[in-house]
C-alpha cells in the first residue's frame, strides 16, 4: 500500500471547500496528473455519485471510476476509486480554523498484486510527487494565486525536437 497525508490551510469556509471538492470532476483543475474527469451519475454529488477519470501515471493513461463512499457535509468526504490493478481511497477532512479551513488529504493506493521492487519504488515516488503537487495547486486555487509554471525535462526535450 502507498499512502500520503497532507495538511493545508485554505482561506475559505469549510462549506465552500466541501462543495467544491464534492464535485470531484473539478479535480482536473488542481491535480496535474488527471487528464479527464466527469461526473457519470445524474444529479448533485451525494453518497454513491460516480466520476470517470483518466490519470496520467508516468507514460501510462489509467482509466478509473471514483465513487463518493462517505460524506459528512462540511466535515469529511471519502471517495473510492477503482482501476484494473489497484484501488485508491481518498479521505478529505475539513476542520474550521480562524480565517478558513484546515484540509487534511489522505490518499491510499491498494494493489491487487504488489508491484515489483524497481517499479514499486519508482511508482511510489511518482505518486508522492504528484500528490504533493496536487495539494499545493489546490491551496493556490483557493488562495487565488497560481503556481509558477515549471519547464519539465520532457517539455524541454519536446521543444528542442521541434524544427524552427
Amino acid at each position: 500500500m502507498w499512502q500520503i497525508e497532507e495538511r493545508i490551510d485554505i482561506p475559505q469556509p469549510p462549506e465552500r471547500v466541501f462543495d467544491y471538492l464534492a464535485h470531484f470532476d473539478n479535480i482536473r483543475e488542481w491535480d496535474p496528473s488527471v487528464l479527464t474527469a466527469r461526473q457519470i451519475s445524474p444529479g448533485l454529488p451525494s453518497l454513491g455519485t460516480r466520476f470517470a477519470l483518466t490519470l496520467l501515471f508516468g507514460l501510462s493513461r489509467v482509466p478509473m471510476v471514483y465513487e463518493i463512499t462517505s460524506r459528512t457535509p462540511d466535515r469529511a468526504l471519502v471517495l473510492t476509486g477503482r482501476a484494473d490493478s489497484f484501488k485508491a481511497v481518498d479521505r478529505i477532512l475539513f476542520d474550521p480554523v480562524p480565517g478558513g479551513t484546515r484540509l487534511t488529504y489522505i490518499a491510499e493506493v491498494h494493489f491487487r498484486q504488489a508491484p515489483g521492487r524497481r517499479l514499486g519504488g519508482f511508482g511510489e515516488r511518482l505518486f508522492r510527487v504528484n500528490a504533493g503537487r496536487a495539494v499545493r495547486r489546490l491551496r493556490a486555487l483557493f488562495a487565488g494565486t497560481s503556481p509558477s509554471p515549471r519547464l519539465s525535462t520532457l517539455t524541454r526535450l519536446a521543444d528542442q525536437a521541434l524544427l524552427p
